[in-house]
């Protein structure tokens, strides 16, 4: 014989925000928004699957090309500002440690954006290629990101030298 739990729920608790005593009704209604959303988008999208793909394709080339190009262009743009500025800097010691405290973010950056500019400007998508460009992404750049900023560290670079 099956044990069934017949205890009516007639309260919603959130353990895992604190301090929420009177703010229950607004923090219900406002995850029961994010539900929603997430419904009807996860039913737009059956809805786009089922009918022409081609609008689906407009908004999938809109969603990951212009928002990865806008991100690349705001990452130049802030370091085209960060460069002009680092210029400005009179002691070659000041650029020295300004270009090297940015030179380790800048080169993760082209980890990771080097593989996405293969994939989308490469005219015809090869096996080989996809796979190079996979692994890079999910092994190389991974293990190498913790290498970069580790080379910033003192001790490290005086190891490195003897």
């Amino acid at each position: 014989m099956k044990m069934r739990n017949h205890t009516p729920v007639n309260e919603f608790l959130l353990i895992g925000i604190p301090h929420t005593e009177g703010l229950e009704n607004v923090l219900f209604v406002l995850f029961m928004g994010f539900y929603l959303l997430t419904l009807l988008g996860n039913l737009l999208i059956l809805l786009l699957a089922w009918a022409d793909t081609s609008l689906a394709q407009m908004v999938s080339f809109t969603n990951v090309g212009v928002v990865a190009l806008m991100c690349f262009l705001l990452i130049l743009t802030s370091y085209t500002h960060i460069f002009i500025f680092i210029l400005k800097i009179s002691s070659s010691e000041g650029r020295r440690r300004a270009f090297s405290t940015c030179s380790a973010h800048l080169t993760s950056i082209l980890l990771f954006y080097g593989p996405v500019v293969l994939i989308y400007l490469w005219p015809v998508s090869s096996l080989w290629l996809d796979t190079v460009v996979q692994v890079s992404n999910n092994i190389v750049t991974p293990s190498l990101n913790p290498l970069i900023y580790t080379l910033r560290n003192k001790d490290v670079k005086l190891a490195l030298r003897k």
